[in-house]
């Protein structure tokens, strides 16, 4: 399902995750991140719902040789990034986030170590190593790899990854700037019927 992250938002957000509802992207080299830097970042509305399972992003497969994984605990509800380079698995963790507000997820490797950050926060992190290389990835969103468990029981948006570490710095501004979306009646469309920029202004 897809609707308006407040009434009358222009950004819409995704939910009603299932074991036959959810985005599928088949193997793409280019989220094959090696042992260098990567982030993850997520927008995510989850309602209290006790003892769920609910996955945001899963990049893995069957073999599970490689694994980025950006979830919530199914005892608690805290916000989880955890990255397996298929021998051991690295975890770095937020707090619980089962209480019906849009948070900001962000979990980033930044040489040899795994971050969490949440709603702009470094909350923990982690020494890490190893590829997390696996030429038979496919990415899930809204649900486990298997296709069948851990869907996620509120809405999520914004979803983007990429081979680059933002800073400490860039991930807080980019939460102020993005958490103004998620307000009544926010604007964030070129309405029209031409998509070409024809002039450009903005507050500092």
């Amino acid at each position: 399902t897809k609707s308006a992250v407040a009434t009358g938002a222009d950004l819409v957000a995704y939910s009603g995750f299932s074991n036959s509802n959810y985005l599928f992207q088949p193997y793409n080299s280019d989220l094959q991140y090696g042992s260098g830097d990567f982030y993850i970042m997520a927008w995510a509305k989850l309602p209290p719902v006790s003892s769920s399972f609910d996955v945001i992003f899963d990049r893995s497969s069957s073999s599970s040789t490689g694994r980025i994984f950006l979830y919530a605990e199914t005892s608690n509800s805290i916000a989880r990034i955890l990255i397996y380079n298929g021998t051991s698995q690295f975890l770095a963790d937020g707090p619980s986030m089962d209480d019906n507000i849009w948070h900001q997820l962000v979990g980033v490797r930044r040489r040899d170590t795994l971050n969490m950050y949440f709603d702009g926060e470094l909350k923990s992190s982690v020494v890490c190593s190893g590829s997390i290389d696996d030429t038979t990835a496919f990415t899930h969103i809204g649900i486990q790899q298997d296709g069948a468990t851990g869907d996620f029981g509120g809405s999520i948006a914004l979803v983007r990854t990429g081979a680059s570490a933002p800073s400490a710095e860039q991930i807080k501004k980019i939460y102020e700037d993005e958490k103004v979306l998620f307000q009544e009646n926010a604007k964030c469309t070129l309405y029209g019927s031409s998509d070409a920029v024809t002039a450009l202004a903005y507050d500092d």
